[in-house]
C-alpha cells in the first residue's frame, strides 16, 4: 500500500505558511520570492550601459527588490528566472537587454530593431543560479547615437523574476 500524507498546509515551526494545497489539488507558495517592477521616465544615453529606472513595484513578494537601488537581493540560494523588456525607438541600430549579478554583466539579449509604430520592444529572459545575498539588476543599452526615451507604459517596459527552486 502507498503512503498517503493528508495536509492542507505546510508551515515552518515559527508559523509561516510555506505551502498550501487546495481541495482541487493546486499547490501555492504564498511567500516564494517574486517581483515585477514597472519603469519611471528615463532616457538612455547612446552606447552606454544604463541601469533601468525600475522603481514602481506591481508586486514584490518578500520585499527583496529595492526600488531605490533598483536591485533584487536573493534571500536564499537557488535558481531564479528573470525577464526584462523595454520599449523605445533606436531605428535600425542595436539595442540590448542585460542582467547583472553582483555588479557583473552575465546575460545579454541583442535585438536589431526597426522602427515600427514608434518603436520596438527589446527583451530578454534567462535563469540565473544565485547564492543567498547575490544581487541582480536590469540594464539597457543602445547604439542610436543620441538619447532614446524609454516608454514607461507598464505593458511595454518592466522587469521581474521569481525563485524556481
Amino acid at each position: 500500500m502507498a503512503s498517503i500524507l493528508k495536509v492542507n498546509e505546510i508551515q515552518h515551526t515559527g508559523g509561516t505558511n510555506a505551502m498550501t494545497l487546495s481541495s482541487a489539488g493546486v499547490v501555492t507558495e504564498p511567500t516564494k520570492p517574486s517581483w515585477k517592477i514597472n519603469m519611471s521616465a528615463q532616457t538612455l544615453a547612446g552606447s552606454t550601459w544604463t541601469l533601468m529606472n525600475a522603481n514602481s513595484a506591481v508586486y514584490n513578494i518578500g520585499n527583496h527588490y529595492n526600488t531605490t537601488s533598483k536591485t533584487f537581493t536573493a534571500p536564499v540560494a537557488g535558481t531564479y528566472y528573470i525577464y526584462g523588456q523595454w520599449f523605445g525607438s533606436v531605428g535600425s541600430n542595436r539595442a540590448i537587454v542585460a542582467f547583472y549579478k553582483n555588479s557583473t554583466r552575465i546575460f545579454e539579449s541583442l535585438t536589431v530593431g526597426s522602427t515600427a509604430n514608434g518603436g520596438i520592444s527589446y527583451q530578454g529572459c534567462t535563469t540565473i543560479q544565485c547564492a543567498a545575498t547575490d544581487t541582480l539588476q536590469w540594464y539597457g543599452y543602445h547604439e542610436q547615437g543620441s538619447g532614446v526615451a524609454v516608454n514607461t507604459n507598464s505593458n511595454l517596459s518592466h522587469w521581474g523574476g521569481f525563485l524556481i527552486g
